[in-house]
């Protein structure tokens, strides 16, 4: 999500800005190669799909619960759905 909401709505001081930036990266890292082995096992359609469906969950999550540990939740599930 934008870093306006996260500041304006949410109220992130500058080191949950941090954090929150190092949680999204952190698991997208994390996730990467066991989200390409279901890519590789099914199939890469179905894992495109997931990805969309993780990442718009995510939207939802940080947008519908203005606060700093929905913010958090919603960067791990974006971070697992862009690795798909």
């Amino acid at each position: 999500m934008s870093i306006l909401y996260q500041v304006q709505t949410v109220g992130l001081n500058p080191f949950q800005l941090v954090l929150v930036g190092t949680v999204l990266e952190f698991t997208a890292f994390v996730a990467e190669v066991p989200t390409g082995i279901l890519a590789d096992v099914y199939s890469r359609r179905l894992s495109i799909l997931i990805g969309f469906v993780l990442v718009g969950l995510g939207f939802i999550v940080e947008g519908s619960i203005p606060q700093f540990w929905s913010v958090l939740l919603a960067q791990v599930i974006w971070g697992v759905g862009a690795t798909f």
